[in-house]
């Protein structure tokens, strides 16, 4: 516009002069008239300036996307109207401009705040956009990469592929990789073209499935072992009743056995889905508890009285033990009865699985339960002298099914599961568990749990009575 301006101006001042020059030629005007002809077309020259300098202000603002400063009002004669339509179409760009810059900012706060990763690249590869998740995944600590080619910044080959591959194809890439930093984690790409035409450029979107693939894992898991463990026993019962079916029946010697093994069987069975449903329910959050001041001295003599007997069969020594302190008779937890009288039988059944009587001159089979306090923890710990377990095995004794030796297990009866739920009821009341273990020196199994320190109902939870119960080898302790 100001350049339209000032050559206007000089096409008006150049041909004005000519013409009055020409005319004095021919007249014989003065000098004089001519120098008035001049600062008259000089004069309109600037009144056209001072007219259309207003337009041309508004021109300048808008191509220099000065949208917040406002023109000044003022009174223009000759172009009143194109002002008014400019000075209001201003203002609406203005508004446009603010809503442009909300929604940006909503939009990329949106971007950054997802747990998937994000990043927008043009056609030629450079980043445009960058959020949070995937800077974490990807692992790139660089501040400035807007403007940057991505493929510089990626150090995953998989990721440099199905970026190349879906800018030079133009259609949209999946592709899964694994990253090595900070973690190993499983990563879904979708590399996938923006809209328009020509191409303005590319988006991909990272999924971390580490969880998701683990959870598949562990279901595969699941569902093989739980038809594994049942048909177990039924592979047991259908060829004791098939014989019992075409003529043992009327054996006496026979029959008896064949039925003693149907019900030890039937019974395996039944115990595994006992489990199988517990755990479910456990770590689905769906067990109801009644927590309460659970007095653990107390349940510890409980247990101790309920597998004396099976202590005895098995020529096992089944001693207990309470460490307490010297102003308190008791160790409390805030959990549920139920689940601390299974949490206690698991462990003792599962030490007293694995301890043996060794014969006449080896060492006696000793399985010890410890009920003891720690800071503000009190500590179950079951201790025995059995076939223990190796290292590599440690990490892995707590999980569903799990057995080191699995033929053994089942001889013994065990359904892979009772650890497994100890640990989960653990967790649910707030505290962990732990093995100490080495192959041929026995095992311990720890449960942590928060320490209870309040008002207790006596009439609910007093001290134990031992009427009826079997005696076992007991020792006291008090701790300062």
């Amino acid at each position: 516009m100001k350049l339209l301006i000032a050559k206007l101006g000089l096409a008006l001042t150049a041909s004005g002069t000519a013409v009055v020059l020409a005319a004095s030629i021919k007249t014989g005007y003065s000098t004089s008239v001519v120098i008035t002809a001049v600062i008259s077309v000089t004069m309109a020259l600037l009144y056209i300036v001072w007219v259309l300098w207003p337009l041309w202000s508004v021109e300048k603002v808008l191509a220099e996307g000065r949208i917040a400063q406002r023109l000044k009002p003022t009174t223009w004669n000759l172009l009143r109207s194109v002002a008014l339509q400019l000075r209001q179409q201003e203002l609406r760009i203005e508004k446009q401009a603010v809503k442009f810059a909300e929604h940006q900012e909503r939009f990329e706060a949106v971007l950054s705040g997802m747990v998937e990763g994000v990043i927008a690249i043009d056609e030629t590869g450079c980043v445009q956009f960058l959020n949070r998740a995937a800077r974490r995944i990807l692992f790139i600590d660089i501040d400035a990469v807007i403007g940057k080619p991505l493929l510089g910044l990626v150090r995953y080959e998989a990721v440099q592929n199905a970026t190349r591959q879906a800018l030079a194809q133009h259609k949209t890439i999946d592709v899964t990789f694994q990253t090595y930093e900070p973690d190993r984690r499983e990563v879904r790409l979708r590399v996938a073209p923006m809209a328009g035409e020509p191409m303005p450029g590319m988006t991909l979107v990272f999924h971390d499935v580490t969880e998701l693939v683990r959870l598949e894992t562990v279901r595969r898991d699941f569902v093989a072992n739980v038809s594994h463990e049942l048909k177990t026993p039924l592979s047991s019962i259908k060829p004791y009743a098939e014989t019992l079916l075409i003529g043992a029946f009327h054996k006496s010697p026979d029959n008896l056995n064949f039925l003693r093994q149907i019900e030890q069987q039937a019974e395996t069975l039944n115990q595994q889905i006992h489990d199988l449903l517990q755990l479910a329910r456990i770590e689905s959050g769906r067990q109801a508890f009644k927590s309460q001041p659970v007095d653990l001295i107390k349940a510890g003599l409980e247990c101790m009285s309920r597998h004396a007997d099976d202590a005895q069969r098995k020529e096992v020594q089944l001693t207990f033990n309470s460490s307490i302190d010297r102003n308190q008779q008791n160790i409390f937890v805030w959990a549920d009865r139920e689940a601390i009288r299974t949490i206690l039988d698991n462990l003792v059944t599962n030490a007293l699985r694995y301890s043996h009587h060794h014969g006449s001159g080896r060492r006696l089979a000793v399985v010890q339960l410890n009920i003891r306090s720690s800071g503000g923890n009190a500590l179950i710990e079951v201790i025995d002298n059995g076939i223990g377990i190796a290292a590599e095995h440690h990490h892995r004794i707590f999980e569903r099914f799990f057995r080191v030796d699995p033929a053994r297990s089942r001889d013994l009866g065990g359904t892979g599961l009772g650890l497994s739920i100890v640990k989960h009821l653990a967790l649910s009341f707030g505290g962990r568990v732990d093995l100490q273990s080495k192959l041929g020196s026995g095992s311990t199994f720890r449960v942590q749990l928060p320490r209870y320190i309040g008002p207790v109902n006596r009439e609910s939870d007093g001290s134990v009575d031992q009427a009826g119960m079997k005696p076992f080898p007991r020792s006291s302790t008090e701790s300062n």
